[in-house]
């Protein structure tokens, strides 16, 4: 809890994500901002 991180794919690699969580105060997740499509464009061992 409290820790910022990402799970996600690139333009070149699928992803899929599927996970089980308790609401706090009726939230299950803090989303962080989007990306964009030239981020998502970059490939992975660049970043």
């Amino acid at each position: 809890p409290g820790e910022k991180h990402w799970h996600g794919a690139s333009s070149q690699t699928a992803m899929t994500h599927i996970a089980i969580g308790e609401a706090l105060d009726g939230k299950t997740a803090d989303w962080m901002e989007a990306v964009s499509d030239d981020q998502y464009a970059i490939p992975p061992e660049t970043v």
